[in-house]
């Protein structure tokens, strides 16, 4: 019976691959809604131990013995596992991480996150080696700690990140010492490379938060938009924007025609988790053609109350808005982008049709 699962799975291990990459981000798109829901965590937590026991089963020297032979064939499948696990780290960390930034500051960590995850299906022959398979668990835990702990301690900022790498790199330090007393030689004689690999990440990691190129996660932008007007009655919203094509919705910078003078609008709702309550920033930003930069015009800041599924809704309003290019950015108090919206205004003599839309 074992032999006749072996051969087929070596006969179909590119369909099998490529099914446990697909099916474990359907799987976690599914299921895993909120950063702060207990049973996602879990099931994050669940995929990171998975990980964590391949890798010690992998570590693992076979002798000749009836128990040495039951984990050669057991290592023949951890491989497999191991993708499977890691294709649904990733997809989470990419969806969790893609809701929470701009792509626009934040493409480097996101496509590092995508490529992690579409490159997970090409890296079976690579999860042999131990220094490989430990920088790569070392991203999982990083990528988990540094929304985990704002949740733990509802508390966001540098102290906080710079607490979630030291964890991260304390608890892969003593994972290698583990699998130094569980494993062989072969994990004596690459320990140091593989500590070396976490030092390394830890500092491009590092570097990129440094640059606000790590998305401010947990908070994560649930909707945004540039309005002609905006009032709030209770609980309600009303939201007044022109009539647009379809087209123009598709467009990353919609035109805006406003009469000289106008006041434009920015309507925001951020979501934050169960009892982390931060301070929020709508950050108007002109461009200068002449000197090609962008001019902070003016940062409104405002209290948003964590827990809400819709994300906590407010915004701002901005008067003599001359034309040109625009771009609000919906940010932390220390400048980290949640969100980015542009938009190309033009003066127009006469008012344009406005559709309001309702929301509750």
């Amino acid at each position: 019976m074992y032999h006749r699962i072996r051969h087929w799975a070596e006969a179909h291990e590119r369909r099998l691959s490529f099914l446990a990459l697909v099916g474990g981000f359907i799987f976690d798109n599914l299921t895993l809604n909120r950063t702060d829901v207990w049973w996602d965590n879990i099931l994050i937590l669940f995929y990171i131990l998975v990980v964590g026991a391949c890798i010690v089963l992998l570590g693992k020297d076979v002798g000749a013995s009836r128990q040495a032979r039951l984990i050669a064939r057991t290592q023949e499948f951890a491989p497999f596992v191991m993708q499977f696990a890691l294709g649904g780290l990733f997809s989470v960390f990419f969806v969790f991480y893609s809701r929470s930034g701009s792509f626009e500051t934040s493409w480097p960590f996101l496509i590092f996150l995508f490529g992690m995850l579409i490159g997970n299906e090409f890296f079976r022959n690579r999860y042999s080696r131990l220094p490989f398979q430990i920088a790569v668990y070392f991203v999982t835990v990083f990528s988990y700690m540094t929304f985990l702990l704002p949740i733990l301690t509802k508390r966001m900022g540098d102290g906080v990140f710079f607490a979630s790498t030291i964890v991260s790199v304390m608890l892969m330090f003593v994972f290698v010492r583990i699998l130094e007393r569980m494993g062989g030689e072969r994990v004596r004689e690459s320990r140091m490379h593989a500590r070396r690999n976490v030092i390394a990440m830890t500092i491009v990691f590092v570097v990129l938060y440094v640059n606000n190129i790590i998305p401010p996660l947990p908070l994560a932008l649930k909707a945004g938009g540039v309005y002609h007007n905006v009032t709030q009655t209770g609980k309600t919203y009303i939201l007044e924007d022109e009539a647009r094509s379809w087209r123009d919705r598709l467009s990353l910078t919609p035109t805006v025609h406003i009469m000289k003078g106008e006041t434009l609008s920015v309507y925001s709702a951020v979501f934050s988790p169960t009892a982390l309550n931060v301070k929020v920033v709508h950050h108007w930003q002109y461009y200068n053609e002449t000197t090609g930069k962008w001019e902070s015009k003016a940062k409104v800041s405002y209290p948003i109350v964590g827990g809400k599924d819709g994300g906590y809704r407010g915004y701002s309003l901005k008067t003599n808005v001359t034309e040109g290019l625009w771009r609000i950015d919906i940010e932390t108090v220390d400048g980290r982008v949640i969100g980015r919206l542009k938009r190309h205004v033009v003066v127009v003599p006469s008012p344009v049709s406005r559709v309001r839309t309702i929301t509750n």
